[in-house]
Order: structure tokens, then sequence, then C-alpha cells
């Protein structure tokens, strides 16, 4: 049970290495730029398509713009033969007029949509130039640390495997076939007659046979309750 019970230590330590590096601050922090920079792209790109069709629609509505100033123009050079006709035209030309008012208050409101669009294009690209210099930052500080911390992982993995080889193998399986679940540390101690991980009352009967067994497994959380 020692051979086994210095294997958990050193599993442990190793744990806490993997976690240190796994829950490494920049590391999170150089995930979250990437993230952004993925979704700045995606959302350039949609940008980027809503300007062209911005700009569609305005060319289509100053090509209606310059055949309506044609009309009126050609409207204003008419020679008017009879009164009939001129207030034709007068009506003709008011219609036009219109039309031609409605067609400039479009393409005002699709031009400022546009000074919109631009607005949001360079806000997007500076801050994906901002979040570029923070993740180089980030990966930078997160190399820093896995330096640190990566010879001491392969240090105990070597005597992690060292320790392995003194464990008894029946007791070994045992160990790691809990060892990739959620519960650590996977042996724990009888203490004042509960399991010293879950803190549940052992039953008398289970008592009796850590007794005989000197460890049994608990019957709420799955760990393996020793006695030496």
């Amino acid at each position: 049970m020692q051979e086994l019970l210095k294997y958990q230590e050193l599993d442990s330590k190793l744990r806490k290495r993997n976690a240190e590096l796994q829950n490494n601050e920049n590391r999170a922090k150089a995930n979250q730029m990437q993230q952004y920079m993925r979704d700045s792209q995606s959302k350039i790109i949609v940008l980027d398509e809503s300007a062209s069709k911005t700009l569609q629609m305005i060319n289509k509505l100053k090509q209606e713009q310059e055949k309506v100033v044609e009309k009126i123009e050609k409207i204003l050079k008419a020679s008017n033969n009879t009164e009939d006709e001129l207030l034709q035209n007068e009506e003709e030309a008011t219609k036009l007029a219109e039309v031609l008012s409605k067609i400039e208050r479009e393409l005002t409101n699709i031009q400022n949509k546009l000074v919109s669009i631009n607005k949001d294009f360079e806000q997007l690209m500076k801050n994906a130039k901002t979040a570029k210099s923070n993740l180089i930052f980030y990966k930078q500080e997160y190399e820093k640390a896995k330096q640190q911390i990566e010879p001491q992982i392969e240090t105990l993995l070597k005597e992690l495997q060292a320790q392995k080889k003194k464990v008894k193998p029946d007791m070994m399986a045992k160990y790691q076939s809990k060892s990739e679940g959620k519960i650590f540390p996977i042996f724990v101690p009888f203490t004042n007659s509960r399991c010293g991980g879950c803190h549940m009352e052992v039953p008398v009967g289970k008592i009796k046979e850590l007794e005989t067994n000197h460890y049994i497994e608990c019957e709420n959380c799955g760990r393996y309750i020793y006695k030496i």
C-alpha cells in the first residue's frame, strides 16, 4: 500500500503541474484573442458583403436619379403649343420632382449606412490589430511558463514510471481503472469511521471487510478506502 500511496502522491503532483499549464491565465487570454480574431474575420466578411450590396443600391439609385433629371430637363426644354400641354407638362414635372426628392432621401439614408459600415470596419480592423498584438504577448508569456513547468512534468513522469514498477499489479489495475475519472485522490484513508474522500460513514459490515482486506471501495463516491 505504501508504494501505491507514493505513486498517488507523484500522480497528484503531476496533475497539479498539468493543471497549471491547462489553466494558465496567459493561455486562456491567448485563446480569447484567437477567438476574437476569428469572430472579427467573420464580421469583416459580413460587413464587406453589406458594403458591396449598399454600393450596388447607391449606383442603382444614382442611375434612376439621372433618368429622372433627364426627363425633367426634357420637359423644361419642350415647346408648349397649347395651355393643356403646358399644364400636362407642369404636372408631370411636379411628379418627377417628387420622385427625384424621394430618390435623394433614399440616397442620403443609404450613404449614411455606408458611412456607418465603414466606421464599423475601421473599428474592427483596429481591434483585430490590438488583439493580434495581445495574442503575441500572451503566447510569449505562456511559453515562459511552459519552459519552467514542462521539465518538472518530464521529471515527474519518469519518477511515476519508476514508482509504478514497485506497485503490485492488482493494486495498480484498480488505481488505473479510476484514474481517468473525476475522482481524485483514488485511495483515501479510513478516518473516524468515514471515507477520507466523501466523508460518508462506512457501514459496520464494510469496516470488518476493511480490517481483513486493508482496503474497500466506497459505496458512495467509488474511491478506495484504505487502512494501514
